[in-house]
């Protein structure tokens, strides 16, 4: 955690509705969403500027740079950045894919709330 009292989140969803829901539920958990981005490139973006949150919760499927490519960017500049990745889609993704890109959790945007409070927890306990 950085010199704050909460753990900063980044939410990066090309829908304005899903970023807001996400947002509400990550701050009833106690969280502090310091950075809103609508791609991956409007996220990277955000990141080069602005204190750097200590997760990032990423849409997989969003336009200009998905959630992949974005994990992987991360990833490769802001390491200590923990990145959970998340999409609507019914099938598992691979998971070979998933570690390629250096995601510390998958979730669905179907799981229940509390599965997200859980991965949170333990991705900040890595």
């Amino acid at each position: 955690m950085n010199n704050r009292n909460q753990i900063a989140i980044a939410i990066a969803d090309d829908s304005k509705m899903m970023r807001l829901a996400i947002k509400e539920i990550v701050q009833s958990f106690g969280y502090a969403v310091i950075i809103e981005a609508e791609n991956g490139n409007d996220l990277l973006n955000q990141l080069e500027v602005s204190v750097l949150p200590d997760a990032c919760v990423i849409d997989i499927n969003m336009p200009v740079l998905n959630g992949f490519e974005t994990a992987f960017k991360i990833k490769q500049n802001w390491p200590s950045i923990r990145v959970l990745i998340f999409s609507f889609k019914h099938k598992q993704w691979d998971h070979e894919k998933i570690k390629a890109c250096g995601a510390d959790v998958y979730l669905s945007k179907f799981d229940h709330p509390d599965l997200l409070k859980d991965a949170l927890q333990n991705m900040m306990n890595l």
